[in-house]
């Protein structure tokens, strides 16, 4: 799924903004890098074939490329987090970044063009330089995000770290349990989860819970729900209510507050 909770506010921002820096030097990521920065040279869009030498253009793509990545990376995963916690979807925070990180992208490109070239003069010239970055930024912005979810590409939400985290609250569970969670409901004073081999009471406040899990990839659906985004198999619609059906049949009612987020999935 394409999603994240909802229980992340505005104040994991700052958590947000250290695992993409963490990412930014780690050998996946800097392969990737290496690998557009390639074939961006090698195919030379937006006339830099004709206008720069192999190795100048090498220095633009490589400069471009590398201040615009680093920009989009910062920008684009804050903008989600933002975005998704006044319940709107991922793609809009994705759009949202890209258009944040293109204003700087577009002074990068046009002090290039400047050093390389000639300066770009014309307000159709600058329009188009924006709307060319910001909509390589909204690619790879929705690329990056995807794949971040997956823990394949920033591996500052990799399995293993992710692993850690949640062992706060699931060393909460019996043993027996597993550590797959599902579901987290409120029930009282009690929290009840939910795990692919069973489920338990927990007896600690639902806030305190939300707490332990909000850097697992789930998302809060209901005031008294939680679930976890690889256990949501689709969103369901019946009278005027909305439910999120979940791998193991399970169907958890989804809030009016919490629905615009649902139905971005």
């Amino acid at each position: 799924m394409n999603i994240d909770e909802n229980s992340r506010d505005a104040s994991s921002l700052p958590f947000a903004l250290r695992e993409r820096l963490h990412g930014l030097v780690t050998w996946r990521h800097l392969t990737t890098f290496a690998a557009v920065i390639l074939v961006f040279v090698w195919i030379a869009p937006f006339g830099t074939y004709t206008r720069f030498s192999g190795l100048e253009r090498f220095v633009y793509w490589t400069m471009a490329i590398g201040l615009n990545w680093t920009l989009g990376v910062i920008a684009t995963p804050l903008a989600v987090a933002l975005m998704r916690s006044v319940g709107c979807p991922q793609w809009i925070g994705v759009v949202v970044g890209a258009l944040m990180a293109a204003l700087p992208g577009t002074g990068v490109v046009l002090a290039l063009e400047a050093w390389l070239d000639e300066p770009m003069k014309m307000a159709t010239e600058l329009a188009y330089v924006y709307a060319s970055v910001a909509l390589i930024h909204m690619v790879i912005g929705y690329l990056g995000a995807e794949f971040a979810r997956r823990g394949s590409f920033f591996p500052g939400i990799a399995a293993s770290e992710t692993a850690q985290v949640s062992a706060q609250f699931l060393k909460r569970l019996s043993p027996a349990l597993g550590d797959q969670l599902l579901h987290l409901r409120m029930r009282d004073h009690y929290v009840e989860a939910h795990t692919e081999l069973g489920s338990e009471l927990v007896l600690m406040r639902f806030t305190d819970a939300l707490e332990e899990v909000n850097r697992l990839e789930g998302m809060r659906v209901h005031r008294s729900h939680w679930v976890a985004s690889d256990a949501i198999a689709r969103v369901v619609r019946e009278g005027g209510r909305t439910f999120v059906e979940l791998n193991n049949g399970e169907r958890v009612p989804v809030s009016r507050t919490y629905r615009r987020a649902v139905e971005g999935l």
